[in-house]
């Protein structure tokens, strides 16, 4: 028997332990259960659901294209105009007030 059992014995026997010491029967079944499956490894259970599959990334229907082609949509004009500034300004708080003031009334 190697070290590496031993200690996996006692782990599972001490957490079959103290589940069934703070939760009964049904606890000692439970975390001896839990305890065995977090310390096997792979290879010791069935491997065989472990097989590598290969993965077909066409049925997410993202197309990629070469660097060279710049694609998406054009960004928005940034205004460095002092008045047209204001005028966004204005208009975003005077949305925001009035959204403000709708969830006052509704609330």
């Amino acid at each position: 028997m190697k070290l590496k059992d031993i200690f996996k014995t006692a782990i599972v026997a001490t957490v079959g332990y103290f589940g069934g010491k703070y939760f009964g029967s049904k606890g000692a079944k439970a975390g001896t259960t839990l305890a065995t499956s977090l310390l096997s490894s792979p290879t010791e259970s069935d491997s065989s659901q472990y097989v590598p599959r290969n993965v077909n990334l066409r049925q997410f229907s993202m197309p990629t294209y070469a660097m060279t082609k710049a694609r998406g949509s054009e960004m928005g004009m940034i205004h460095t105009d002092a008045d047209k500034l204001n005028q966004e300004w204005e208009y975003r708080l005077n949305r925001y007030l009035v959204r403000r003031k709708y969830f006052e009334d509704v609330t």
